[in-house]
This record gives C-alpha cells, sequence and structure tokens, in this order.
C-alpha cells in the first residue's frame, strides 16, 4: 500500500508562488498564493505577493481587494499601505492613493520609496512643485537614490528649470557615467538650452554606451538641423530607418531635412514614405503639397492640401496653401473662399 505525499505548508506554497512569479507565470503563481492563503488566511506574504502578481496582470482592483483584505487583517502593514496606493495611483484614483501614502509617511518619515511614489503621483496630478518637494525628501534619506534623481530631472524639465535638472543627470552620470539615458537626458536638457553643439556631446556619449537607442540618433539628427549641419542630420536619420524602417516620424524628418537643402525630389519621396505607413499624417501631406507648388504642380499641390483637410478640415496651413494654389491657376474666387476660412476660423 503507497502512503500519501505530505501536504504542502502555506509557506511552501508562497515560495512556489514567488518562483512562478519571476517565471512571469502570474495566473499559476496566484493559484499557490490561494493555495497559502487557503491554509492561513492571515498569511501577510502571501495576500501582498497574491495582490502583486494581479498587479502584473493589469487587474488593479482585484489587487486592491488584496491589500485592503491585508490591512483588515494587519492594519499597520506598511507594505499593504503603499501596495494599496499604488494600485489606487494605476486606477486613476490619485487623491486616494496619496492619502495612502501620507498614512504611511506619519508613521515612517523615513520611508524613501513612499516618498518617492508619492513624488510620482503628484507629478501625474501636474503638482510639480510638490513632487520636487517628494524627490528631496528621497534624496535627503538616500543622496543616490537613481530613480528620485530621474524623476525629480524630468519634472525640472516640465517646469523648464532646464539648467537644474542638468544637474540631477550629472549627480547620476558621477557615479555611473556609462548610464546612455542620463547622457541622453542631458542632452535634451542642453538642446533646450539652445546648446546644441554640447547637446550633440552627450548624445555622441550616450551611442558609444547604446549605438542602437534611436530616440538619441532622432534627437542628435534634430540639433544637427538646428546648427544648420543637414548633412550630418541625415545620416542620423538614415541610421534610424537602418533599425526601423517603419518609423514615418523620421522618414518626415528626413523629409524635412533634405526640403531645407533643397532636393524637393528626395524630399518627397520621403514624404511618400511617410504618406505610406501612416496615410493620416498631415503635415507629411502638407509638406507634399508646398512641394510640388515650387514644382508649379498646383494641381497636386490642390490634392494634397484636401487630403490634409479631410484629416483637419480646420488646419489653416491646408486652406492657405490650397488659396495660394488656386490663385497660381487664376481660380480667384475659389482662392477667396478659401483665405475666407482662415479668417473665419
Amino acid at each position: 500500500m503507497q502512503l500519501s505525499g505530505r501536504q504542502k505548508t502555506a509557506s511552501e506554497w508562497n515560495i512556489k508562488g514567488n518562483a512562478l512569479e519571476k517565471l512571469f507565470k502570474y495566473e499559476n503563481a496566484i493559484k499557490c498564493y490561494d493555495k497559502a492563503l487557503e491554509i492561513n488566511p492571515n498569511y501577510a506574504d502571501a495576500w501582498i505577493n497574491k495582490g502583486n502578481a494581479l498587479d502584473n496582470l493589469g487587474l488593479y482592483e482585484d489587487a486592491l481587494k488584496c491589500y485592503e483584505q491585508l490591512i483588515e487583517i494587519h492594519p499597520d502593514n506598511a507594505g499593504a499601505w503603499i501596495n494599496k496606493g499604488n494600485a489606487l495611483d494605476n486606477l486613476g484614483k490619485h487623491e486616494e492613493a496619496l492619502k495612502c501614502y501620507d498614512k504611511i509617511i506619519r508613521y515612517d518619515p523615513n520611508h524613501a520609496d513612499t516618498w518617492f511614489n508619492k513624488g510620482i503621483t503628484l507629478g501625474k496630478l501636474g503638482k510639480y512643485n510638490e513632487s520636487i518637494n517628494c524627490y528631496d525628501e528621497v534624496l535627503g534619506i538616500d543622496p543616490n537614490h537613481v530613480s528620485a534623481l530621474y524623476s525629480k530631472g524630468n519634472t525640472l524639465d516640465n517646469l523648464g528649470k532646464y539648467e537644474e535638472a542638468i544637474s540631477c543627470y550629472d549627480k547620476i552620470l558621477k557615479n555611473t557615467p556609462n548610464d546612455s539615458i542620463a547622457w541622453f537626458n542631458k542632452g535634451n536638457e542642453l538642446f533646450n538650452l539652445g546648446q546644441h553643439d554640447k547637446a550633440i556631446a552627450c548624445y555622441d556619449k550616450s551611442l558609444e554606451i547604446n549605438p542602437n537607442h534611436t530616440d538619441t540618433w532622432f534627437n542628435k539628427g534634430n540639433a544637427f538641423g538646428k546648427l544648420g549641419r543637414y548633412e550630418d542630420a541625415i545620416n542620423c536619420h538614415d541610421k534610424i530607418i537602418e533599425f526601423d524602417p517603419a518609423n514615418a516620424n523620421i522618414w518626415f524628418n528626413k523629409g524635412n531635412t533634405l526640403f531645407n537643402l533643397g532636393r524637393y525630389k528626395e524630399a518627397m519621396k520621403c514624404y511618400d514614405n511617410t504618406i505610406e505607413i501612416n496615410p493620416n499624417y498631415l503635415n507629411a501631406w502638407i509638406n507634399k503639397g508646398i512641394i510640388f507648388g515650387k514644382l508649379d504642380m498646383f494641381n497636386d499641390t490642390i490634392t494634397c492640401c484636401d487630403k490634409a483637410l479631410e484629416i483637419d478640415p480646420n488646419h489653416s496651413s491646408g486652406w492657405i496653401n490650397k488659396g495660394v494654389a488656386l490663385e497660381n491657376l487664376g481660380k480667384y474666387e475659389e482662392a477667396k473662399k478659401c483665405h475666407d476660412r482662415v479668417k473665419r476660423d
């Protein structure tokens, strides 16, 4: 006669759930946590872990129920309150989330993660100065908290405080000089300050570390464009096209750069590629129409403007360019209607 195996304990089910969660098998992990909670309904770690697994599945309401259940059992469980706040934040209930974070901070004013999460939530509410105050609290506890430095830098950027944002990225780079995103962000702030040469130097540093980061190539190309170095800008555009040939924005930008060089036929091909990828790319239709105008192909200009106006009937450039094309064709009454439409809007 064969003996039956020993039943798993709640702790063993919880450990198994953790292992499955690390493999991204969240549904199976939840089943393990449920087994643990059948054995021990007051098992705090199992409630937290089940909530986290549900959160990873985007089931925020169900996750919230887990954290609330744990709070009923253990009202002072900090993990339950912070995770409840996170779930509420994910549900767009930002004010309620802040109440959870504040509850933790009252008991533990040195809880860096809570200050950080509070800062993120305040940022979502557009309360940028209060958000920065939270990140400063985090950095008072841990001066090298990278996420807080990034978030503070991004928030300062939102406030147009570009030089202060640079100081955040410099602090990151002091400790981790090979952080490609910090170099990228610093480059963006220098770009915003009109220091395009210095921005390019930062983008180059970023690309040395991560040569496949398309956003860096994109912004480097824009910086070259600002300096009138159009051939260098085109090289950046082409690099992105190697990685991502279906990127409508880069085809559009390359078209604009070629346009600035007076290479209209090449620019036209780029706008055609943009439109092939995204037929509703309004400005590609507008710019294509402008090129037709430069080539005295005014009927084709009108066709492009009409396409643009199908996408946005109130687009002023569409009406203005169509009006100019009609004037060049001697259709003055129709042109007047286009110009009147702009004045009316």
